[in-house]
């Protein structure tokens, strides 16, 4: 996720209440289980025998450090999981296919969908792909640019996007802010 001074997040919430909120305020009421991603995770890895795993933006290592598994790579540009780079980066010179896949990175709806695409193209048969932050309690947090200290981003942009596929079975569990899977 990308750090922003409170300066910069000042400017970017007056941009945003400006020419695209216009005072709507108004707030979804999603009621999330308190189940978190990383027992979703650990549950499917355990059921479906996973051996490999893919995290996209480690961040502080909050769910990497959970997943019970050896052997898992996680990519971040600046901190957190076993390898320093851009998913870009990474699966331009990757070889190994993943039977599952968590998507955490840059929250924004064209890199979402190039790490998608990349990571179906290095999905095992039968593998899964999960991705955080997809549905966004309220405006401000969905808004790009960032501007609230919270921030999923429109990482759910992808997911209608990608539901179109008929190729994909997605479903958004009402899990931690959203898990498309």
């Amino acid at each position: 996720m990308e750090k922003l001074s409170r300066f910069q997040r000042l400017k970017n919430k007056i941009y945003y209440n400006i020419f695209v909120e216009f005072n709507n305020s108004k707030k979804i009421d999603f009621q999330f289980s308190k189940e978190m991603r990383w027992d979703l995770i650990n549950e499917i890895i355990k059921k479906k025998n996973i051996k490999s795993y893919l995290e996209i933006g480690c961040d502080d290592n909050l769910l990497f450090d959970k997943i019970k598994l050896d052997g898992k790579i996680g990519i971040d540009p600046r901190q957190g999981g076993n390898m320093k780079t851009t998913s870009d980066n990474f699966f331009l010179t990757n070889q190994k296919y993943f039977d599952l896949v968590f998507i955490d990175g840059l929250h924004e709806f064209e890199q979402v969908n190039k790490d998608i695409e990349n990571s179906l193209n290095f999905l095992n048969n039968g593998g899964f792909i999960l991705l955080h932050d997809c549905l966004p309690t309220q405006c401000d947090i969905q808004a790009v640019p960032r501007y609230s200290h919270y921030w999923t981003g429109d990482v759910w942009k992808s997911i209608v996007k990608f539901r179109h596929r008929k190729d994909l079975f997605i479903q958004t569990l009402l899990i931690d802010m959203g898990v498309g899977f």
